[in-house]
């Protein structure tokens, strides 16, 4: 979506978000996609430029990546959310609270992706007999 698809440049011109933000920014023309929205929350990415409104090629353009950088945008969150839930179970002595290292979650992110050992040891450049070790460690 354009501004340009709800107002005049006169109209957005009067606007206070305007002069108080756009304008010292020289943004005259700005294009949206949103990426999520959940409940009152949405989230977006948008394009700004200050000569001339965007055409309708990049528009379509847009349009065809749209559901590209969605995806992408949901297998980030994905991740994210993943590495912020798992915790390992205790491991005979060790605290209870203890968090995988970095390449343990990457591990177990290629495998709940449905990966092989080997997959994720070619994905990650690792030998297979590492892999195994790794995944030992979170499900001991």
């Amino acid at each position: 979506m354009k501004i340009s698809d709800l107002l005049t440049n006169k109209q957005f011109q009067r606007l206070a978000l305007y002069n108080e933000f756009y304008k010292k920014y020289g943004i005259e023309y700005q294009m949206l996609m949103q990426v999520s929205g959940i409940g009152s929350v949405t989230t977006g990415i948008t394009f700004n430029r200050g000569k001339r409104d965007f055409s309708e090629q990049e528009r379509l353009l847009l349009n065809l990546l749209g559901p590209h950088i969605t995806q992408a945008y949901n297998n980030a969150k994905a991740v994210q959310t993943l590495k912020n839930k798992i915790t390992p179970r205790p491991r005979n002595t060790e605290k209870a609270k203890s968090k995988l290292t970095s390449r343990e979650s990457e591990i177990l992110f290629w495998v709940a992706q449905g990966k092989t050992n080997a997959d994720v040891a070619g994905i990650l450049n690792i030998s297979l007999g590492t892999v195994r070790i790794h995944l030992e460690h979170i499900y001991p």
